[in-house]
């Protein structure tokens, strides 16, 4: 009976030794701090760097796109005042040198058709003839406008004329020759192109290129 009790006590305080040696180790894991698993540790480090990288590529984007944006603001300005300027620019140096522009080539058109020029000269022009008693008093051309006549165009002459006035001009005298001056019948007749004009002088009108010839007869 004794022995029984003994053996009892001895697994009592076996199991009460081992209970306690059992507390001892856990209050000391629990003192000292668990090491952090080493895989936990670089994922959060590389988690933080990574999120570092984020924000100065976020930070570096968002000043390009600022740089960007003043750029291209100071550009669309330069446009509108560069656009202001040229639309603000008067157009009289532009006018002015189409009208030198088209000075130059008219003059140049000039020199190259000296002919054209001269024979448009020409076209505004008759031809004179007056001939006296065997004599020649006059020959050349003279200018005419829309409205010149046979007459007006001896008094461009400047030659001495004598004349009766009236709704039918004659002429009776050119330089001095006068009608009847070499016998009965003679005087001042005119052609024009080599016809002769059963017309006053005054009232035939002349043409550009026209022949106009006065000539002293003594034919009657």
């Amino acid at each position: 009976m004794k022995k029984t009790v003994g053996i009892m006590v001895a697994v009592v305080l076996t199991i009460f030794t081992m209970g306690t040696a059992l507390a001892m180790q856990q209050r000391q894991q629990g003192q000292t701090p668990l090491a952090a698993p080493v895989g936990t540790h670089d994922s959060s480090l590389a988690s933080s760097s990574a999120r570092a990288r984020r924000q100065s590529s976020q930070q570096s984007v968002a000043k390009a796109v600022k740089a960007g944006t003043s750029a291209s603001s100071v550009r669309a300005s330069q446009r509108v005042a560069s656009q202001s300027v040229s639309a603000k620019t008067p157009t009289t140096r532009h006018s002015t040198g189409n009208q030198k522009t088209k000075t130059s080539q008219t003059a140049t058109v000039a020199k190259k058709n000296p002919r054209s020029t001269k024979a448009s000269q020409a076209a505004d022009q008759v031809h004179l003839t007056v001939t006296g008693y065997k004599k020649n008093f006059y020959q050349g051309n003279l200018k005419i406008t829309s409205k010149s006549t046979v007459f007006s165009v001896l008094q461009a002459s400047k030659l001495k004329l004598g004349y009766q006035g009236g709704t039918a001009v004659y002429v009776s005298s050119i330089q001095g020759l006068a009608q009847n001056d070499v016998k009965v019948g003679s005087g001042w007749k005119f052609t024009v192109n080599g016809k002769f004009v059963d017309q006053a002088a005054n009232s035939k009108r002349v043409q550009r290129g026209d022949r106009v010839h006065w000539y002293f007869t003594t034919a009657g």
